[in-house]
């Protein structure tokens, strides 16, 4: 592979630097993209090795440092920092967009999308008469049968942006610390439900959420799953494996706050006859509050199977990945 990379950044100070600012904005194109593909069954070979094809990548990167207050007795200090990426298969290598994809079935590398967008039937309802799942088709008419030729690249992978807000206020020896973290503007496709709800999942021992209660019994009945069966031709899928729709594409946006602090500073002291220059101790809570609508175990999610590709080319799938542990912890810091 061979890129070619072009950054300027522009950085200010304001007020004795009480407020200071870096923009960045940068531009990579990577050219002979090494990956590994799938040849046509006829050549002998599973997958091959090869360059193909070019990936752009631009965007722009925002950081503020800034003292809102500072006072004898308060000083409050903000922090925020936003990212955007731009990011597009400008060549895909002559290779169709089913030579490239990712996990199961459900990316896809398309000229003129990002790298691993979601490529997927569009899911309708669940017919209350019959129990059935309903699909939309190419030509936009609602159909009972899932057709892969019906697929088509939908929702958005990346965010429109990315970043952090910190928070620091000191009160005298006391101080409150809390970082937050955000994503907006993306979309998550939830490999786990598909597979929670799957047909040929019921009845093992995965864990399901409360919503597969929500499943069509009898006619009337207005169901998020449609009708439980084993049977591929009652979804009308080709196959069990093939249920990838936008039934499970969800808003990715969150806002966590990833850490919140609380310390005590105490200053010079002695112990008996050992003298210390200070001590301190923090409370910290660690990921504690989530604000999201998905559904999921966590909206901050990594593709957790298979192989590095699949991992790269599955930036907004979930597959049975453990969410980020909730923790609360007491340090004492001595100074000697």
């Amino acid at each position: 592979e061979t890129s070619n990379v072009f950054a300027v950044s522009l950085e200010t100070g304001l007020f004795n630097d009480r407020i200071t600012t870096t923009v960045t904005f940068y531009n990579k194109e990577t050219n002979d993209v090494l990956l590994n593909v799938n040849p046509p069954p006829s050549t002998g070979y599973p997958t091959v090795w090869t360059n193909a094809g070019q990936i752009v990548n631009r965007g722009v990167e925002l950081t503020v440092s800034s003292v809102i207050v500072d006072r004898a007795k308060f000083i409050w200090k903000l922090d925020f920092n936003a990212a955007y990426n731009y990011n597009e298969i400008t060549d895909a290598g002559g290779f169709s967009n089913d030579a490239l994809g990712g996990g199961f079935n459900d990316t896809r590398v398309a000229v003129g999308e990002p790298v691993g967008a979601n490529f997927l039937n569009r899911y309708s309802h669940v017919d209350p008469e019959s129990g059935r799942p309903v699909y939309i088709d190419a030509n936009g008419n609602e159909t009972f049968t899932l057709d892969l030729n019906d697929r088509t690249t939908v929702g958005r992978v990346l965010p429109i942006a990315v970043g952090g807000i910190t928070n620091t206020f000191t009160f005298g020896r006391w101080e409150v610390g809390m970082v937050l973290v955000y994503s907006i503007g993306s979309d998550i496709y939830d490999g786990s439900a598909k597979y929670q709800y799957h047909p040929a999942g019921q009845g093992t021992p995965w864990n399901s959420p409360t919503d597969g209660f929500n499943r069509w019994r009898q006619p009337g009945d207005q169901a998020y799953l449609p009708q439980q069966s084993r049977l591929a031709e009652s979804y009308g899928l080709p196959s069990v494996d093939n249920w990838n729709t936008t039934q499970w594409l969800d808003d990715g946006d969150y806002l966590r706050v990833r850490r919140l602090s609380l310390t005590y500073n105490i200053p010079q002291f002695n112990m008996g006859s050992l003298p210390f220059e200070g001590a301190s101790i923090t409370l910290t809570a660690m990921n504690f509050l989530t604000f999201t609508n998905f559904d999921g175990l966590d909206p901050e999610i990594a593709r957790d199977f298979q192989n590095a590709q699949d991992r790269n080319l599955s930036p907004n799938v979930n597959y049975l990945t453990p969410p980020q542990e909730m923790s609360f912890t007491m340090a004492l810091n001595l100074r000697f």
